[in-house]
């Protein structure tokens, strides 16, 4: 039987406090039996402020802290994460294309079988 943890986390526009959030929640819910942890859309760079007139400074903060998948930073500690706990991890958040320079919303999938993520 799968069982599944649903993290509900408050965000900061700060990426580095937003992983250490996540493996902590991932380490609990490990530790609670947990396969499968689901965090919340946008919760490791936090989400944009305002959809319809976002100042420049969240774009630029968001654009600077989307990464390429699956060769991101925080990507590979999360895919490394997956593994050691042996969990699968979904988790939405900004990546960017690659020669474009595009920022765009990605639900990242790792698995703690592979090293890889799939893109939902």
């Amino acid at each position: 039987m799968t069982k599944i943890a649903t993290c509900c986390i408050h965000c900061e526009y700060d990426k580095a406090t937003n992983l250490k959030k996540y493996m902590e929640y991932i380490d609990e819910a490990a530790s609670n039996g947990a396969n499968l942890v689901v965090f919340p859309e946008q919760s490791l760079q936090a989400y944009l402020t305002d959809l319809g007139a976002m100042p420049l400074s969240d774009y630029t903060y968001q654009h600077d802290n989307a990464e390429v998948v699956p060769d991101g930073d925080s990507t590979q500690a999360l895919i490394k994460k997956a593994k050691e706990k042996n969990v699968y991890i979904i988790y939405p958040r900004s990546r960017i294309l690659i020669p474009s320079l595009t920022l765009m919303n990605a639900r990242i999938f790792s698995r703690c079988s592979a090293s890889c993520v799939c893109l939902l």
